[in-house]
């Protein structure tokens, strides 16, 4: 018995050393996908009162406080402002990995050695900016050298969270908050058939959208894809800019619990099919 415990513990500790290795050679696709997401950001001009957390003595929020902890007001005036038309504020001024220079939307930052002395766009720039080829590589390539192990690691662990319970105002999943650079944070959010309903105060800002396999059953792979726009527009308006689905299970068993969320049905070529259109009409509200 004692044999195979210590087994069992060494075994333990190779899958956990794998773990990590594997999660921090995820960082730089985080990034990338974080990079990728800044096109929807919409940069108000609010205040520091507006946006920060007033935690009995004011000031800003701590790393572990959400982006979504803004007033219930001021969700309402963003989601106004985006359902308007009314063009967005611009970017704040960030700071240049690599460099102590300043830069906001379309600036250029210094080169740097990572980038063999090129310059490349600022971080918070849309990501349609182009300087030349290889200019978004050359600006991962400086923030993974400037940033810290522990701003890194900010892209692997999850906040919001106090053991089973999710807390008040964080979306389900967030990742990279409060990043000196610019970088958008992953705001995921429940699930690929419409934006979940986490509190009784949401209720009425929920869309009730036709289940997943209900979609499906269309066989409309148009119509699949003017749903998931539309899905892709309410998750936008609301600040989530990472869908946690499509489902895409096969149904192998008649009586799954979960069966009405999948795309799939029975058929895997017929997934194939319907999940196409349903990334497409999603992505193209730039949410990943």
């Amino acid at each position: 018995l004692g044999s195979s415990l210590k087994l069992a513990s060494a075994h333990h500790r190779v899958r956990v050393s794998f773990l990590v290795l594997s999660q921090m050679r995820t960082i730089a696709h985080f990034v990338r996908s974080s990079l990728l997401a800044a096109s929807l950001v919409s940069w108000s001009s609010a205040t520091d009162d507006d946006i920060c957390i007033n935690a009995g003595g004011g000031g800003c929020p701590s790393d572990d406080s959400s982006l979504l902890s803004l007033p219930i007001r001021r969700q309402q005036q963003l989601a106004a402002t985006e359902l308007a038309g009314v063009a967005a504020d611009p970017a704040p001024t960030v700071q240049c990995p690599g460099s102590a220079s300043m830069c906001a939307g379309s600036q250029c930052c210094p080169g740097t050695s990572a980038t063999q002395q090129r310059t490349f766009p600022c971080p918070n720039a849309k990501a349609d900016y182009d300087l030349g080829a290889g200019n978004q590589t050359d600006l991962v390539a400086a923030l993974l050298s400037a940033m810290t192990r522990e701003e890194k690691h900010q892209f692997l662990r999850g906040t919001g969270w106090v053991g089973w319970e999710n807390e008040p105002s964080y979306y389900i999943g967030d990742a990279g908050l409060h990043e000196r650079f610019g970088i958008p944070s992953l705001n995921m959010q429940d699930n690929g058939q419409g934006f979940r309903t986490v509190t009784e105060g949401i209720i009425s800002e929920v869309t009730s959208w036709p289940s997943t396999l209900a979609a499906a059953s269309s066989w409309s792979e148009a119509g699949t894809e003017r749903w998931a726009i539309a899905m892709g527009k309410e998750f936008k308006i609301k600040g989530a800019n990472v869908i946690l689905g499509p489902g895409l299970n096969v149904h192998r068993v008649a009586l799954g619990g979960r069966n009405g969320e999948y795309v799939s049905g029975e058929s895997p070529y017929f997934c194939a099919r319907m999940a196409k259109p349903y990334v497409k009409g999603v992505q193209s509200q730039n949410v990943l």
